[in-house]
């Protein structure tokens, strides 16, 4: 099975506003926090998109125990060094994720061409697609079936109102533990309208199954999983889970991915993990708009 995604999903505050306006309706049900959680993302899509993070990803395909509990085989670990940076497209076209893998089992690899925050703070057509083929070309160093969806943003992507259409929701659980600090509910969506979101290379829907810890009264998403079916693959085993938790970080004054967990396909038979952290955010600021993928 090989993944990609129709946008190289990626994704999302200046969040004040948004976040006194909901306030003022606190939740009287799953379907209000829901609508909170649409509100709470309207607005954290602008901010997001003018940080920069580092990321440190680890993926392995075993020997390890998955979350449900299975035990892998075989496989040394690749670590990658990267920056990321999730960018809004105009007219709410979604979230466009980049990923410029810098090192990889702690070799740098060789650079021809300005940095990322470089590339996306100009203006011009083709500076946007110079950071969509970095995105393309680091996909080649992940362990596994090649693949795009394997970043922070992706559960974003599925939960902001542009593609809420998509999804059902089909439980909803208070969690008086709460995710970090936060104590929220969780919110459980299947996608239900087709095409899907995620699509196979070769053509075919992949259904998600989309969870979302959201916070009552804000509609801040504290931690959210997105997994996806090969439904055409002939082995319903075989799925992709992306999981992000989001925590407040002081240096650029937004609620931010922190953590990733990822379970993919490794080819003929296998499945792998990867956990990755995110660090050193700053700003950047572009002199134009983010021009659409063609």
């Amino acid at each position: 099975m090989t993944l990609r995604c129709r946008w190289s999903v990626a994704a999302v505050t200046s969040l004040a506003a948004v976040v006194t306006a909901v306030a003022q309706s606190p939740a009287e049900g799953p379907s209000a926090l829901a609508n909170q959680l649409r509100a709470y993302l309207t607005a954290y899509e602008v901010s997001l998109g003018e940080v920069v993070a580092t990321e440190r990803m680890t993926q392995r395909s075993g020997p390890h125990i998955l979350s449900d509990g299975e035990t892998s085989t075989s496989g040394a670990p690749r670590v990658l060094e990267s920056d990321v940076a999730f960018v809004a497209l105009p007219g709410g076209a979604g979230w466009l994720g980049y990923r410029d893998v810098l090192r990889r089992n702690g070799r740098a690899l060789r650079r021809t061409g300005p940095p990322l925050s470089a590339l996306l703070a100009v203006d011009r057509t083709e500076s946007q697609d110079r950071a969509r083929a970095l995105l393309i070309a680091s996909a080649a160093h992940n362990l596994g079936a090649p693949r795009t969806i394997n970043l922070p943003t992706l559960p974003l992507e599925f939960l902001h109102a542009r593609n809420m259409h998509r999804l059902t929701l089909t439980a909803a659980t208070p969690q008086p533990e709460g995710q970090g600090e936060c104590r929220g509910h969780r919110l459980e969506f299947r996608e239900t309208s087709l095409p899907t979101l995620i699509q196979r290379p070769q053509g075919g829907d992949m259904p998600s199954r989309v969870i979302a810890w959201v916070e009552p009264g804000t509609g801040r998403l504290c931690k959210g999983e997105v997994r996806t079916r090969d439904a055409g693959g002939g082995d319903a085993s075989v799925e992709a889970v992306v999981r992000v938790e989001f925590e407040p970080d002081a240096a650029v004054g937004l609620t931010v991915p922190k953590r990733m967990e990822e379970e993919f396909f490794v080819p003929p038979l296998g499945r792998g993990t990867g956990e990755a952290s995110y660090s050193n955010y700053r700003r950047f600021r572009t002199s134009g708009r983010v021009v659409p993928p063609r």
